[in-house]
Parts: structure tokens; sequence; C-alpha cells
């Protein structure tokens, strides 16, 4: 976990590092296209005599700058006059969509000061008619020139597109913002009331300046790299976080089977694989609930292997072990699932038959005790006790260890039974029988 997080921390800084750089060089290197008088652009000039005027526009540019004179006889709000400049190439069009900014150095003589409109003139298919330069969009913006050369840098959203314009053409409400994608002409004209006299107009530079990835674009992305890290982190953390519960889940039930296992071999014995004291309280206490419940009989064999320590001690322990397993699946092969059957001690077994009296738990017994004494050779003595619904599992068991040693005095290799209905501190060998019979 400390390393998944100094692994996050480190491509944290790393991606704030990339970032630095990635804003250091997009606000270092800038994308910037110069308007130079020269060879490359075309410039003329135009006035309000097409339209009836009496102002007058002549054309002064060089090779070292843009320049016109114009003279406004009538300061009227239709008075103007106009320096354009577009390229050489008259078909030619630019698209500045990137533009963020534009700068102008001019100044002009012969008056102290001046409004002028800037203007880049937009073709927009929608619009434009050909042979009609006037359907060329407007898009302008104030600005004030003294006698004096100053570099004036307007931002790209201070452009407005000309309501004129936008009545003349019935330009719908979403097309009346300014566009920059087809730029014909560069223009400068006198402001909507111009003042009367002679001016020179002079424009040293225009610039364009702007990034080669548009500014919302680019952090847009420098957000969008962060927003998908975190993703990333989140998502990497999700998966970790699921795998990590899958991992407590599978170590849970790893941990559940380990408990169920060594629970089982706590109630288990390791060596016969019947149940040992332990495992067999349960099925004593659902027995005498049962008896006292429904009145269901059961009974309890409890026997052991004859002369078991002589056997040992002439063969050899690993010789008993074997005996004591052979002797347990007899004993399971005989049994029904409803029978538990119980390695009690050493060669000691005691099984519980449920739902039996004692003449069927008797006829059990003997049907053990023969089949070990033909399959393996060996006897066992038998003890077999029914228990009285008014008697404790614990008599009972008195009871039939009784039975068991009464079988050990009468030569071994036989069945005592007994009922114990009741209190055993009644000499319980009296009700000690011979199962001759069987």
């Amino acid at each position: 976990m400390i390393k998944h997080l100094k692994k996050i921390e480190n491509l944290v800084v790393l991606l704030v590092v990339v970032s630095a750089i990635a804003i250091l060089a997009f606000n270092t290197i800038l994308r910037e296209f110069t308007i130079h008088p020269g060879d490359q652009w075309h410039t003329m000039t135009s006035d309000d005599r097409s339209e009836g005027g009496n102002s007058a526009a002549a054309d002064r540019s060089t090779h070292n700058e843009f320049s016109y004179t114009y003279k406004i006889k009538d300061g009227k709000t239709n008075a103007f006059a106009a320096l354009m400049i577009r390229p050489a190439q008259e078909e030619r069009v630019l698209d500045w969509n990137w533009m963020e900014s534009i700068s102008i150095t001019a100044y002009i003589e012969g008056q102290e000061s001046g409004n002028y409109r800037f203007q880049l003139r937009n073709r927009d298919e929608k619009f434009y008619v050909p042979d009609d330069s006037v359907s060329l969009r407007y898009n302008e913006v104030g600005l004030k020139l003294t006698n004096k050369p100053t570099t004036q840098t307007i931002s790209r959203d201070k452009f407005i597109v000309a309501g004129w314009w936008v009545e003349r053409y019935s330009v719908p409400l979403e097309y009346s913002t300014p566009s920059f994608d087809n730029i014909g002409w560069v223009e400068l004209i006198t402001g909507n009331v111009p003042n009367r006299g002679d001016c020179q107009v002079v424009i040293d530079e225009i610039k364009i300046s702007g990034h080669w990835v548009p500014t919302s674009l680019f952090y847009r992305g420098i957000l969008g790299m962060w927003l998908g890290f975190g993703s990333l982190v989140a998502l990497s953390q999700i998966i970790g976080l699921r795998k990590r519960l899958m991992q407590s889940e599978s170590m849970e039930l790893r941990l559940q089977r380990q408990k169920a296992e060594l629970a089982e071999l706590a109630t288990l014995d390791p060596l016969t694989q019947l149940f040992n004291r332990r495992g067999m309280r349960p099925h004593a206490t659902l027995a005498m609930r049962e008896l006292r419940q429904t009145g269901k009989s059961f009974s309890l064999i409890m026997f052991d292997i004859d002369n078991f320590k002589k056997l040992n001690d002439q063969n050899g322990h690993s010789y008993g072990d074997e005996i004591l397993q052979h002797v347990a699946l007899v004993v399971s092969e005989s049994l029904t699932e409803n029978d538990p059957a119980a390695r009690w001690g050493g060669e000691e077994f005691v099984v519980i038959c449920n739902d039996s009296n004692l003449d069927r738990a008797t006829r059990l017994a003997e049907n053990i005790r023969q089949r070990v004494e033909s399959d393996i050779q060996i006897t066992c003595s038998f003890g077999v006790c029914e228990v009285g619904a008014e008697s404790e599992f614990s008599e009972a068991l008195d009871l039939v260890d009784e039975c068991l040693y009464r079988a050990k005095q009468d030569g071994k290799n036989c069945v005592k039974t007994a009922t114990c209905v009741g209190p055993t501190n009644s000499q319980p060998a009296a009700l000690i029988q011979d199962s001759g019979n069987f």
C-alpha cells in the first residue's frame, strides 16, 4: 500500500513538472504573423465620394510604411476615408482563427489625435456576394491615434460586428458574432464623426499574435490530463480495492474452510475417522432431546477389542493401529447414517443407535462382533443399553459400561444387555442380561 502511494506521489510530481513545462512553453513559444509594407501586400483607399460625399483619400504607402492622406471637408456622420490592405494575390484569404490579439503601431500627422475604426474583413460564404466588397463581414474595433507613434494591442474579444452590416444583410443573431477564418482585407477607417481638415495616417506594423494551440483547448488538455490521471488513479484504487476485497473474501473462505477443517479435526479421531468424545457430544444431546420430546427411544453400544494390549506388545503399535482402523471400517459399514459411532478412547468404541430399541441394538452389536471375528480374526466384547425416557445419558453410559465389564468377566467375545429406565443407583448389574439367544 505504501509503495502504491509512493508511486502515485511520483506520478503527481511528474505531472506537475510536465504541466509547468507545457504552460511555460505555451506562453513562450507564440505564433505570430506580421504585416509589413512590401510587395506581398496591396493597398488602396476609399472615401465617401462614391456615396455623394466630398471627402478625398490618397494612398501614400511605400516599402517602409503603410500610409494614406485624406481631407474631410464636412464632418458629417457619413463622411469617411479609409486605407485597405490586402494580400497581393487578390483571391488569397487568411485564416486567423488562432488570433488572440492584434497589435497596431501607427500615428497621425496634421492633427493632434483622431478616432478610427480598425476592421478585419472576413468573407463568409453564407453572406458573401461576388463583386460586392461591402458583403465582407465587418469585424471592427475602435482605437485612437495621436501624432506620436504608439503600439496598441487589441484582444480578440474586443471586436464586434458592425450593426449596419448585420441589418443590411439580414444576418441572423446566431451568425452576428465576429469570425476570423477567412480574412480578405485589413482596413483602417476614420471614426463615425471624423475631424475636418487634412490628415495623414502612417502604419508602421500590424502584428497578429496567438498560440499554436488555442488557449481554451490547451488548458482543457491540461485539465483533461489531470482528470484522466485522477480517473486512472481512482480506477486503480477501485481495482486495487476490489482485488483486495476478493483476496480478503478468498482469505475469509480459506479461513472458514480451515476453521471447518479444524472443527472437524477437533471432533474426529484422526486414526479411525470416527467421532471422538467431543464429536459424539452433540449427537448424544440430540438423541436425548428427541427421546424427551417425541418419545423416540435410542440405545447405546459400547465395545472394546479383547486382549488389545497383548496384540500391541507382541506385534507393535503400527499393527495395533491397523487393527483399530479395520474395526472402525467394519463399524462404519455396519451402521446407517443415522447411527453415529465414536472411538471412545484407546481400543474402546461407542455407537448411538437412534430410533432403536434394545432388540435392534443387540442384533447390530452381534453383527459387528461376528464380522470382526470373521474378517479380522480378533474378538470384541460388547455392552448394549436401551435408554429410558426418565434416565440421563450419563446414567445410560455408566450402565452400558457395566454391561461391557460383565461381558469381559464372562469370557469376552460376547454381548451383554440392559435397560436404563431411571437412576442407576438401584444396582444396575441386576438388569444385565446375556444375549446368547442372538
